[in-house]
């Protein structure tokens, strides 16, 4: 009887006019809550206003106490209402259940049982606009599309800052001119990349080195043709993608100087080579690593748990990174934002930051309840953006009847502001999810999947980041390493790789002919610069032979006569036993060896 004894005594005064409640006021908390418990308004859509304000003037003059005016409303539908929440057990009242607004937490939020009354044209902020960009030819090379992303200042950076330490190296070694300690070159750093391509392709990424270039039949001849195990390993240590001298210095500003630098440089290119569709993913991708880093995150849900964590912004269909940043701790999603920007949640921070390069152009972002909320739905329709995604319980906004569990199955609450809508959906028995769209206005339905739009557009949309971990996991050169800046410099090839094959016109399944055609054209100037080395073993020739599909080439005239002694010697294989002298020399050692202890070849078979 307590609940039916405060629905009576709470009547509307008589008087017309009632006082102004100014916030300045010292019971101003006391009065609105008083104001607002004499009866519910009769209007059926609410707006952005509907948070109660902070900083300003309640007007209770008005026939409505949320002052909303009648012409957003909408005839009643005939979807069934859910009954309102109540302190007590006892039933609720008529007046209860005929209702028009949901309120969230002490009334923090209140959303309207109908949608807001619009007309049949599209909204305007779902009229997406074009973005710039640089076209690329449908036709391109599987290595031109994948220079766009690691372009030549990046390469001309690892290249110089590699060959620094390079001759560190050298100064800890007795014989400073070993073949592996020699600077690297963009044709040689090229053959680096076309090799962690094969590695992808064959799935050989964790295989040791010893296998990988095992003499014995059982190891992959690309890899002796490209380069010696000496030196792939020496690359390996010695590759580094900033200046070591000022990195103190810069990482005052920046925990992940190290490689922060040409990571920006591979955004920026995404950016350059590719027009958004009309959906995009905001999510984290966390990069498997084990090893020692300050910023390093476990996150139990993942499947490799412990990792580095970048934000990614990606095209909801192809699952193309548009924009990402490294995550690298507290703070580090505000990197670049406003003041006012800085003030919101983290996760709305990290929105933000992501959507820069696509503010105002009226696309749509779907992301996980991480990210949802209405903080960012808010300032997301300010700059010309929707927003899709589920919510988590826990938010103040939601209204306590949305989270009922004892309703039916596949039942459907909805609530309305003037941009906002929120949905309540019971999938199956005892479960509830929340969701929350900037995008949809209405309560329309699936009828294919009998679910709501919403939902249905949520998971279209929502697979963008995991379609590129996918890809990227499926193809991976990432070796095994304890140094985080390799493991950035991994997934930066990576991902380099499934852009470029979302550019091309290859189809899905021909991923991985892509992927070998790419690392035959990076690979092909080392191989061509090798095949000429004269101290180079006829075996290693004959396997460079038959990788490019052209003969050996020719013997020159210089070659011919350096073959031929002006002076007989002995042969240095028989000198001891039949003391025959030669005027012929090896032309791979340049040895004097006689006619019986060699074999002739022509120029096409040598």
């Amino acid at each position: 009887m307590a609940s039916n004894k405060r629905h009576l005594d709470t009547q509307r005064p008589t008087s017309s006019k009632q006082p102004r409640i100014n916030v300045t006021d010292q019971q101003f908390e006391s009065l609105v809550m008083e104001t607002l418990a004499f009866s519910e308004s009769d209007d059926s859509s609410a707006d952005e206003d509907d948070i109660l304000p902070q900083e300003a003037e309640v007007d209770s003059s008005s026939d409505s106490d949320d002052n909303i005016p009648l012409a957003e409303l909408q005839s009643e539908t005939g979807i069934e209402e859910a009954v309102p929440y109540s302190d007590s057990d006892e039933p609720t009242t008529s007046q209860e259940s005929t209702r028009k607004y949901y309120y969230g937490k002490r009334r923090c939020m209140k959303w309207a049982k109908d949608p807001p009354s619009r007309n049949r044209r599209t909204p305007a902020h779902n009229i997406v606009i074009p973005m710039a960009s640089v076209n690329v030819p449908a036709e391109s090379e599987p290595v031109s599309l994948f220079n766009l992303f690691l372009s030549p200042n990046i390469k001309n950076k690892i290249i110089l800052h590699t060959n620094e330490r390079l001759e560190i190296l050298r100064q800890k070694y007795k014989r400073t001119n070993k073949p592996e300690l020699r600077d690297i070159d963009e044709i040689e750093f090229d053959a680096f990349l076309g090799m962690l391509l094969f590695s992808a392709a064959f799935k050989s990424n964790d295989e040791d080195v010893n296998a990988i270039f095992a003499t014995d039949g059982t190891g992959r001849d690309i890899f002796r043709a490209v380069m010696s195990k000496d030196r792939f390993q020496m690359i390996l240590i010695a590759l580094r993608f900033d200046d070591f001298s000022t990195r103190d210095e810069r990482k005052l500003a920046n925990v992940a100087a190290a490689v922060s630098e040409i990571f920006e440089i591979f955004v920026s290119n995404c950016q350059k080579y590719y027009r958004l569709g009309d959906n995009t993913t905001i999510d984290e991708m966390l990069v498997s690593f084990r090893g020692r880093c300050r910023w390093k995150k476990y996150m139990p849900n993942k499947p490799c748990k412990y990792g580095l964590e970048i934000k990614c912004l990606t095209d909801g269909r192809t699952g193309y990174l548009y924009n990402a940043y490294l995550y690298t701790g507290m703070n580090s999603d505000g990197l670049g934002l406003s003041e006012t920007e800085k003030k919101l949640l983290l996760p709305s921070q990290c929105v933000v930051r992501l959507s820069k390069p696509i503010q105002n152009t009226n696309r749509n972002i779907t992301a996980d309840n991480y990210f949802s909320s209405i903080e960012i739905c808010c300032e997301l329709k300010k700059v010309g953006l929707t927003y899709v995604g589920t919510v988590k319980k826990n938010k103040r906004e939601i209204p306590l009847e949305f989270l009922q569990k004892n309703r039916t199955v596949k039942s459907t609450m909805y609530g309305f502001t003037k941009d906002i809508t929120l949905l309540s959906y019971v999938p199956k028995r005892n479960k509830t999810v929340i969701m929350v769209s900037t995008m949809h206005h209405d309560q329309a339905m699936d009828v294919q999947k009998e679910i709501p739009e919403i939902i249905s557009f949520y998971n279209t949309s929502k697979g963008g980041i995991d379609s590129l971990d996918e890809k990227c996991a499926k193809y991976s050169c990432s070796r095994r390493t304890r140094r985080w800046p390799m493991v950035i410099f991994y997934r930066i090839v990576d991902i380099a790789a499934v852009n470029a094959f979302i550019l091309s016109n290859y189809k899905a399944e021909d991923r991985l002919i892509f992927m070998k055609n790419a690392a035959k054209s990076l690979v092909r100037g080392q191989l061509e610069r090798r095949i000429i080395i004269p101290q180079l073993s006829l075996e290693l020739k004959g396997l460079l032979t038959r990788i490019l599909g052209t003969a050996a080439i020719p013997r020159t005239e210089e070659e011919s006569e350096n073959c031929r002694l002006n002076v007989r010697k002995n042969c240095h294989l028989c000198y001891k036993q039949k003391h025959r002298k030669t005027s012929v020399v090896c032309h791979v050692c340049k040895k004097p060896v006689c006619l019986q202890c060699s074999k002739p070849a022509c120029n096409t078979c040598r």
